[in-house]
C-alpha cells in the first residue's frame, strides 16, 4: 500500500513538473559559452531541476536517476530521452549566468502569483532571508577567477542570500541572490532587499 502511494505521488509530481517547466523559457537561458555541443539548454536545465526535486545530492546521483531510474513514460513526459553525464551537467553549471537563473525563478514565482497559488488568509506577507554558503574545489582551470566565489585556501566559497515567502504554503523560494566576493551578506543586503520588496 505504501509503495502504491509513492507511485501515485510520483506520477502527480511528474505531471506537475512537465506542466510548469513548459511555461518557462528554458531555451532562452544564456551561458558564458556560446555553444553547449549537442545539448539544448532546456534538456540540461530540465535534468538539473528533476534531480533537485528528486532529492539528488550530487550530479552523479542525477546521472544515475536519468540513466537507471526514470521509466520510458517519464522520459517522454519530461523530454529526457538520453543519459546526461554528470560531467556535462557540471560544465553546464559552471557556464551558467546567475542572473539568467534568477530571472527564471522570478518568472516562476510571478506565474504562481497570477494563478493565486501563493494566497493565504494572513493580512500581510513576510519574506525570510537567509545567507547560504557552498564550498567547492571545482576550478576550471585551477587558476581561473570564478564569479561570486571567494577563495579560501584550496577551496572556493560561493555565498547567496536565499529568500522564501514565509507566509505562503510550502514557503517557495522567490530569489537566490549571489553575494559578490568583495563583500558579504550584510554588504549586499540593501540591493537584494529592494528587489524582494518589489516582488
Amino acid at each position: 500500500m505504501e509503495q502504491e502511494s509513492r507511485i501515485r505521488l510520483t506520477r502527480r509530481l511528474l505531471g506537475f513538473l512537465s506542466t510548469r517547466l513548459a511555461e518557462l523559457p528554458l531555451d532562452e537561458e544564456r551561458t558564458k559559452r556560446k555553444r553547449q555541443g549537442k545539448w539544448k539548454p532546456r534538456t540540461l536545465l530540465t535534468a538539473l531541476i528533476v534531480g533537485l526535486v528528486a532529492g539528488c545530492k550530487g550530479l552523479r546521483e542525477v546521472e544515475r536517476l536519468l540513466t537507471n531510474e526514470l521509466g520510458e513514460g517519464a522520459r517522454k513526459l519530461l523530454g529526457l530521452w538520453r543519459r546526461v553525464a554528470d560531467t556535462t551537467l557540471r560544465d553546464y553549471i559552471m557556464a551558467l549566468e546567475p542572473e539568467a537563473v534568477r530571472k527564471l525563478i522570478h518568472k516562476q514565482i510571478r506565474l504562481a502569483e497570477r494563478r493565486k497559488q501563493l494566497s493565504t488568509d494572513l493580512p500581510v506577507r513576510a519574506v525570510s532571508m537567509d545567507g547560504k554558503a557552498t564550498s567547492t574545489k571545482l576550478f576550471d582551470p585551477p587558476d581561473a577567477k570564478i564569479a561570486y566565489a571567494q577563495r579560501q585556501g584550496s577551496i572556493a566559497v560561493v555565498r547567496t542570500i536565499t529568500s522564501c515567502l514565509a507566509t505562503a504554503p510550502g514557503r517557495p523560494c522567490i530569489d537566490a541572490h549571489p553575494v559578490p566576493p568583495a563583500t558579504n551578506e550584510m554588504g549586499s543586503f540593501h540591493e537584494h532587499g529592494s528587489f524582494t520588496a518589489e516582488t
